[in-house]
């Protein structure tokens, strides 16, 4: 036999050491985030609103004190209310500028620079993150009785993550060229849920409020994972030491992570999700209570707590681990023979299979364990006050919300501020315009409008915020949209 040594070219040697266990870990993520969604339309159109902004159907989730402080009476049905919501500090547009549509090479220095402004440094293990959230409330209705007011309502919520830290961008724009040991990090989160809550809310003399909605949550789909890893490069070797674990119940457990082979052409092996609505891969409790005080006859000050409780997992629920933990390349022997017996002659196909082989006997054995688990719902303080004027036509509202812990779905746990205002124009039937600011959490400054069309007997609003740039006083992109169909009063 003839043979001779020789070493895989770098983005072989990349996909090799690093990139297999991270796509296993990613494979699960739906597309579907969350930051801190805006409660519904009229709240989104200034930049959230707070906890003493929102009234009627979007108080029932954020703050339910304030149905009772409404001056409506009787009942309120709402139907069609829909809001999305992405972003997240892993969204910087101006580093993706610069890197993939520059048109030119990047030096160095200039990546030294960029992964330092983006992510810390190559060899932080901070993490950058991207979120998305969808939620739909398809019917809410509210019941006020006096002092008392009784609110029944179904939300339904899909809401994921990814995050990574520098070293993936290190390793794709450096190679391995350079003698290095990188942190290869990352997490991702994916859950929906159906939620049905039953909201009670009374007044404490005429200007204080207090409520609650207790709710029952079904859990349609779950998958979790993170993974911590280095990559320690040498001219003549690279050695991939890591450690990951993931959670999955539901669709994603069955569908997906079951059927995940990374060396079979097929890689999901015939497997696709579609999420259900209906189906209930686990069960859990939660509740959101708030407080309201009038201290002045035009100024409401209040803070609630939302998404206590959590979700216990067990249909098809598994937690999967690795069965090693280190894959160590030191190049291939190139056998002339076997590639013109066995390849054809096809040098490239020799290194492709056998690379398949060296890193499946690395990462493609994992430990499962099939036991249920449970996961903590995002918890979420709020605080906030509005000013009203005398006749009614203008608002101003302010306030903060500061996640409490992170969650699989919800990495950052970095508080944001927001401002808005509103102006009603018309008589009996209103226009209110709404505009906002928000700032801080994990994106850049956002900005926001809103549109109403309300009367006695309907409403209807439309909300949109938008960062210009994911670099001004803040980083990261922030994109929040959102529609209450219809609102009718009986």
């Amino acid at each position: 036999m003839t043979r001779s040594e020789t070493n895989l070219p770098a983005f072989n040697l990349c996909v090799v050491a690093a990139a297999l266990a991270m796509v296993a870990v990613l494979i699960p993520v739906p597309s579907a985030i969350a930051q801190v969604l805006a409660p519904g339309a009229a709240a989104v159109g200034v930049a959230r609103g707070g906890p003493a902004y929102v009234y009627g159907h979007e108080a029932l989730f954020f703050n339910p004190a304030n149905i009772a402080l409404d001056d409506a009476r009787g009942i309120e049905i709402t139907t069609g209310r829909a809001t999305l919501g992405a972003g997240g500090d892993l969204l910087q547009f101006r580093f993706y500028n610069e890197i993939f549509t520059s048109g030119r090479t990047i030096t160095d220095e200039e990546t030294r620079t960029l992964m330092s402004e983006w992510f810390g440094g190559a060899d932080s293990g901070l993490l950058r993150s991207a979120t998305v959230s969808a939620e739909a409330i398809p019917i809410a209705i509210i019941h006020r009785l006096g002092s008392t007011s009784l609110a029944y309502s179904v939300r339904i919520r899909s809401q994921s993550s990814v995050s990574l830290n520098g070293g993936w961008l290190d390793l794709l724009l450096s190679g391995i060229g350079t003698d290095r040991t990188i942190p290869l990090n990352g997490q991702v989160g994916a859950m929906s849920t159906t939620e049905f809550g039953v909201s009670y809310a009374r007044t404490l003399g005429k200007n204080v409020a207090i409520g609650a909605t207790p709710k029952v949550i079904f859990g349609n789909d779950f998958a979790d994972a993170r993974l911590e890893s280095t990559a320690t490069v040498t001219e003549s070797s690279i050695v991939h030491e890591y450690d990951y674990a993931v959670r999955a119940a539901g669709g994603l457990s069955t569908d997906l992570i079951d059927r995940v082979d990374l060396f079979s052409s097929g890689v999901i092996n015939g497997g696709s999700f579609s999420p259900s609505l209906m189906s209930a891969a686990g069960i859990g409790f939660g509740l959101d209570a708030g407080v309201s005080a009038g201290v002045s006859p035009s100024v409401r000050l209040s803070a609630s707590l939302t998404d206590v409780g959590y979700v216990r997992w067990s249909d098809a629920a598994q937690t999967v681990r690795p069965s090693a933990t280190s894959f160590t390349f030191d190049g291939l022997v190139l056998d002339i023979d076997r590639v013109r017996s066995d390849y054809g002659g096809d040098v490239a196909e020799y290194f492709i299979s056998t690379v398949d082989s060296l890193a499946s006997e690395a990462y493609k054995e994992v430990d499962r364990e099939y036991t249920s688990f449970t996961t903590a719902l995002p918890t979420t303080l709020h605080l906030g006050a509005a000013w009203r004027s005398a006749n009614g036509r203008a608002l101003l509202t302010g306030g903060t919300s500061a996640p409490i812990f992170a969650s699989p779905v919800r990495p950052s746990t970095l508080p944001d501020v927001h401002v808005g205002a509103e102006y009603s124009i018309g008589g009996t039937v209103r226009v209110p315009v709404r505009a906002g600011i928000l700032v801080g959490g994990s994106s850049a400054m956002t900005f926001s409008l809103g549109l109403g069309l309300h009367s006695p007997r309907f409403d209807l609003d439309l909300g949109v915020a938008a960062t210009p740039r994911s670099d001004v006083m803040g980083a990261g992109a922030r994109y929040m949209a959102a529609v209450s169909a219809i609102t009718i009063r009986l």
